[in-house]
C-alpha cells in the first residue's frame, strides 16, 4: 500500500475532506490531492502535523515494519496517559482488538475498525482465535463487552485446571440458588458492607434456614469475611463483611456469554489436539 493511499484511508476515517485536511496543515486541497495520488510528498516539516491531523503515528503512515515491542509499549503508554480515566478500559479493549486482528494478518487501516459494543446486529457476537499456542476472546455483548487472552502455559493447562475439585466447588456454590441471590444482593452494595444472617435473608429473599449454607459459600467464594461477634441486648450476634471479588464477577460474565457462540467478525479454530493432557 502506497503512502498516498494511506493518507486517503486515514483522512476518510477522520471524516475529513481534502479541503479540511489542507486547512489544518495550511496547504491547498490540490496539494492534498497530489499527496494521495502519489504525485508528490509533503514537505518534511508537514509530516508530524499530518500524522497528528490523521491521528496516526509516522511509523503507521510510512508502514514502518521495524517497530519494536518497546516502541509499541511506549506508544501505548503515551496514548493511555492522554486518555480520560473513564475511557481507559474501553481503550484497553480496543488495543485487544488490534492485537487479535493483527494475528489474522489484517491490514493496518482495518485494525481500529472495531464495531461498537452492543451493535444491534451483533450485540452478543464473539471474535476468537484458538490454536496450539493459546486462545483469545472478544465479546461484543452490550451488557459487558470484554477482551481476554490466554497464552498456553509451557506445561499445558492441566496444572491450571487441577483435578477439577476446586472448580466444582465454585460452580456448586454459584449453582446454589440462595448463594446466587445473596451474591447478587451483596455485589450491589459498597465495599465493606456489614450484614448479619437475618438481614441477608430478608434483603436477598432467601429462607432463613438456608442462610447459613449461603454465607458459608460466600466465605468460600471470598465475597464475605466473618467479623468478631457483637453482643446486642445480651445476645451474641455474628456479623459478616462483604468484599468484592472481581474474579467471581468475571466468571459470571463468562458463564452467561458461554451460552452464545455466534461470531461477529473473525473466528479461527486450528487447535485440534485435546485441551488437556
Amino acid at each position: 500500500m502506497k503512502f498516498g493511499e494511506l493518507i486517503r484511508i486515514f483522512r476518510q476515517k477522520k471524516d475529513l475532506t481534502q479541503e479540511a485536511l489542507g486547512d489544518k496543515l495550511g496547504v491547498s486541497p490540490q496539494a492534498v490531492s497530489k499527496w494521495e495520488n502519489s504525485d508528490c510528498y509533503p514537505d518534511a516539516e508537514l509530516l508530524v502535523p499530518l500524522a497528528n491531523a490523521l491521528d496516526v503515528s509516522l511509523d503507521v503512515l510510512f508502514l514502518n515494519g521495524k517497530t519494536t515491542e518497546r516502541d509499541a509499549a511506549v506508544m501505548i503508554a503515551d496514548v493511555m496517559s492522554r486518555t480520560e480515566r473513564r475511557e481507559r478500559f474501553n481503550l484497553c479493549r480496543r488495543f485487544g482488538w488490534v492485537m487479535e486482528t493483527s494475528m489474522f494478518g489484517a491490514p493496518a487501516p482495518e485494525m481500529a475498525d472495531l464495531r461498537p459494543a452492543g451493535d444491534p446486529a451483533n450485540e452478543r457476537g464473539m471474535s476468537a482465535i484458538a490454536d496450539e499456542t493459546g486462545f483469545t476472546q472478544i465479546s461484543n455483548q452490550k451488557d459487558a463487552p470484554y477482551f481476554a487472552v490466554f497464552p498456553k502455559p509451557r506445561k499445558g493447562w492441566d496444572e491450571a485446571v487441577g483435578d477439577g475439585e476446586e472448580i466444582r466447588r465454585v460452580f456448586a456454590a454459584l449453582g446454589h440458588e440462595p448463594t446466587m441471590r445473596a451474591a447478587l444482593f451483596l455485589m450491589r452494595q459498597e465495599y465493606g458492607f456489614l450484614f448479619d444472617a437475618g438481614f441477608l435473608a430478608e434483603k436477598a429473599g432467601i429462607p432463613m434456614e438456608k442462610t447459613a449454607a449461603a454465607v458459608e459459600n460466600l466465605r468460600m467464594l471470598k465475597l464475605a469475611r466473618e467479623q468478631d461477634p457483637v453482643e446486642i441486648d445480651g445476645v451474641s450476634r455474628a456479623f459478616w463483611r462483604y468484599y468484592p471479588n472481581e474474579k467471581i464477577l468475571s466468571l459470571m460474565i463468562f458463564a452467561r456469554d458461554a451460552l452464545y457462540t455466534g461470531y461477529f467478525r473473525y473466528q479461527s479454530q486450528t487447535w485440534t489436539a485435546p485441551l488437556l493432557g
